[in-house]
């Protein structure tokens, strides 16, 4: 049976219902005109000590416009104009809106009275929280149209949250999950805010989300469909700014970046591969998403990206040497130095029941030492710094073992390869301002 607290019960009873947080000071008048407007069925004043004295003319006031409030609560700000103590109260004021279960839709913000700091801190309070706005303007003012509203004039105006409107919110949490390489978060986060936002971001979030798909594709190494959902991205993203209202100052360095990660990938995926489907394009790339699995710190997943990194530079080095790869090599291509020794270890008998030989990482390079191939001679030269540092792999969870990989072997083994074979990672993902 489910249990409900009496917080869940007073949820359920206040699903149709309004809070307003309102701000008191100046005409008592002007407050009871938005409580009288709003109807709502909690009020909580944020006051300072001397207007929080207004309370009781304000509930008079709004009773003789026909309406009785039904239940209230006072925050008192001890300072109403430094920034400090009146936001901390703002917040105070909120919370003890959405204490009484009311969600942010469910809460109207009248940032009307009190001090000009009043109403600045309870604006920053509640901007976040999905609360809409209320004002009491009028028709006049008094100080020749420059002061406060003359009673008998008033008229409430209700406002949109522009953090909601303008996805600010989205824009900040859009940044952080695509700088953390979380392209399927981001791309629904970009799908909520393409719902909530004006029309004319529309068309932005959209794209955005078409860009996160190509990026989660790239992570995925299917390149060719990462570079068609990229390449339309982008072609959408220039039309799809000049209509919107937001990411402008920021954006143009996250452009230029996917502009350079497309023709990353139209060379990846457009240079001639061996008959392997090796290059060094896709090696570096292989690398480059070692690279951001370290960042996650996720170094046994980056180790392993590392090690098949390696396995493609000996096979890659294979082919080229000897028009072969790996998994399938006559014997007599062996140098003979050490072709009966390989042959005792590795030889195994394909499909017709021709001798084959089956060679792993450590057997190819040191095939191509033999052969005096340079990226064999350097393997072999540190062959006991490489092992050791493979060793820990093979004793990871995604190898053999139990034993998380370390950042520092990591690192040892991404600058052994940049040293040795000069491959490193080049390529890096756009990125988006997380305060814009």
């Amino acid at each position: 049976m489910e249990r409900l607290t009496r917080k869940d019960n007073r949820m359920r009873e206040i699903k149709d219902k309004l809070a307003l947080v309102i701000s008191v000071g100046g005409s008592p008048k002007g407050q009871a005109e938005s409580i009288a407007s709003h109807r709502p069925d909690h009020v909580v004043f944020f006051a300072s000590e001397q207007s929080v004295e207004k309370v009781p003319e304000i509930l008079q006031l709004a009773q003789s416009n026909e309406y009785t409030v039904p239940s209230r609560r006072n925050i008192v700000t001890p300072d109403e104009e430094r920034l400090n103590p009146c936001y901390q109260n703002a917040l105070r004021a909120i919370e003890a809106a959405r204490e009484e279960g009311y969600s942010g839709s469910q809460i109207m913000v009248d940032y009307t009275g009190g001090t000009k700091t009043m109403s600045a801190s309870i604006l920053l309070a509640a901007i976040r929280t999905g609360c809409r706005f209320s004002y009491v303007g009028g028709h006049q003012r008094n100080k020749n149209g420059l002061g406060i509203v003359m009673d008998g004039t008033e008229r409430v105006l209700i406002n949109e949250n522009p953090w909601d409107l303008y996805g600010i919110q989205y824009r900040q949490q859009f940044a952080f999950a695509f700088n953390r390489y979380q392209f399927s978060a981001a791309s629904g986060i970009a799908g909520e805010a393409r719902l909530r936002c004006i029309p004319a971001e529309e068309s932005l979030w959209a794209t955005l989300a078409l860009l996160c798909d190509g990026y989660s594709a790239w992570e995925r190494f299917a390149h060719a469909d990462a570079l068609r959902q990229i390449k339309r991205a982008l072609e959408r993203l220039q039309s799809a700014l000049r209509g919107s209202s937001g990411l402008k100052p920021s954006f143009q360095e996250t452009l230029n970046t996917v502009v350079r990660n497309r023709d990353w990938l139209e060379e990846l995926t457009g240079k001639a591969a061996n008959a392997l489907g090796i290059s060094p394009h896709l090696i570096e790339d292989l690398l480059a998403n070692a690279e951001r699995r370290a960042e996650e710190g996720k170094y046994d997943d980056a180790v392993a990206r590392l090690y098949r990194s390696l396995e493609m530079i000996g096979q890659a080095a294979f082919f080229e040497r000897f028009g072969i790869g790996t998994s399938n090599v006559p014997p007599e291509t062996i140098p003979e130095t050490i072709r009966s020794s390989y042959r005792a270890k590795y030889a195994t008998k394909d499909k017709q029941g021709k001798e084959i030989l089956r060679l792993g990482l450590d057997a190819t390079f040191t095939v191509l030492a033999e052969a005096k191939v340079e990226a064999g001679l350097h393997y072999v030269k540190h062959r006991d710094k490489i092992k050791d540092i493979l060793r820990e792999r093979n004793d990871s969870i995604l190898a053999h073992g139990s034993q998380p990989v370390t950042d520092k072997k990591y690192a040892r083994l991404r600058d052994l390869l940049k040293q040795l074979f000069q491959y490193e990672a080049k390529v890096k993902f756009a990125r988006f301002d997380e305060n814009a």
